[in-house]
């Protein structure tokens, strides 16, 4: 990080404190999951560590998440419910997890949902939020939210797609 600003692998610098979007969805009517066929879905463990980095650094144009990092803010994090992965033909390919931050009160947050970029458009995405959610109201949760940033369109159209509403909290956000 210099100034403030990120630089991805393809040169885009990403500003740290950039605005973002907060988005949230009740948990009362989720779609059924549906996946391709040679994907699995399971909960993420400290030996994914390095997949789950590989992950982060492909999906999202860093090359910050290590292992070590993956490990101390999401596998062995407490305030982490869980971490969920696609894997097909046994190479994780989408990820989404559970976050619990206090000051959201009962309301988890839909964290870190990534895609590797030679998997998406195949509905990898969907499939790991839908699951996410299902799993969340299994947990007993009623609703959730998620914080996005406004480059990420496709992520927005997805999250629009199956019942999340932004946040509005006031005449600026509109």
């Amino acid at each position: 990080m210099e100034n403030g600003l990120y630089k991805n692998q393809k040169g885009l610098n990403i500003m740290s404190d950039s605005v973002n979007i907060m988005m949230k969805r009740k948990l009362d009517s989720i779609d059924k999951v549906s996946l391709a066929e040679g994907c699995v879905i399971k909960q993420l463990e400290v030996a994914d560590a390095e997949a789950l980095s590989n992950l982060y650094n492909a999906a999202f144009g860093f090359d910050f998440q290590t292992p070590e990092w993956v490990i101390k803010e999401m596998l062995d994090n407490p305030q982490v419910k869980a971490v969920y992965g696609i894997e097909h033909d046994g190479k994780l390919v989408a990820t989404a997890a559970i976050h619990i931050v206090p000051e959201y009160g009962e309301t988890p947050e839909l964290h870190w949902v990534a895609t590797h970029p030679d998997y998406r458009g195949e509905g990898l995405g969907k499939a790991i939020v839908l699951y996410t959610l299902h799993e969340m109201k299994r947990m007993g949760f009623k609703d959730v939210l998620l914080i996005t940033q406004p480059e990420r369109i496709p992520a927005i159209k997805l999250y629009l797609s199956i019942g999340f509403t932004p946040e509005v909290g006031n005449d600026e956000d509109k």
